[in-house]
């Protein structure tokens, strides 16, 4: 990987990238190891985990994403950054990130949402300390809303 990760934009590009996988091969979780802080929780759509909000570290995440793209492994996936909105504070950053999922043999995307990430500023490089996504609903908008 030659990404910057004392950027917030290169350790965001970097999570899409780590997700993102060619056709009988496996997203990239080394990359998605040094993204995320030791202490990192994901948290999933309740509907993806028993109906239940349940926090995840990386390995178990790691597991759950590998159930959730079985059935296009050998095709491959491909998530796409829509928009993204930053704010910042000192050492601690959130973003919000809307994607696309593909599979590689498709131009229709099959999930689209919303990623919630929090960021820390530790050892002079960013971390993804929280990461929680929500799927929009199929021909629902897609956008990101400022109260």
């Amino acid at each position: 990987m030659d990404k910057d990760l004392s950027s917030i934009e290169d350790v965001i590009s970097g999570l899409y990238e780590a997700v993102s996988f060619n056709a009988n091969e496996k997203p990239n979780h080394p990359l998605l190891r040094l993204l995320f802080h030791l202490q990192a929780r994901i948290t999933p759509p309740k509907e993806d985990i028993g109906g239940i909000v349940r926090s995840l570290d990386v390995e178990q995440f790691i597991t759950h994403f590998a159930g959730r793209t079985k059935d296009i492994a050998d095709i491959g996936g491909k998530e796409l950054e829509q928009e993204r909105r930053i704010v910042k504070f000192g050492r601690v950053a959130q973003v919000f990130s809307s994607y696309h999922f593909y599979a590689l043999n498709s131009e229709i995307p099959i999930a689209r949402g919303v990623n919630s990430i929090q960021l820390v500023n530790e050892y002079s490089r960013w971390w993804i300390l929280s990461l929680t996504y929500d799927r929009a609903a199929a021909g629902a908008p897609l956008e990101i809303q400022t109260l």
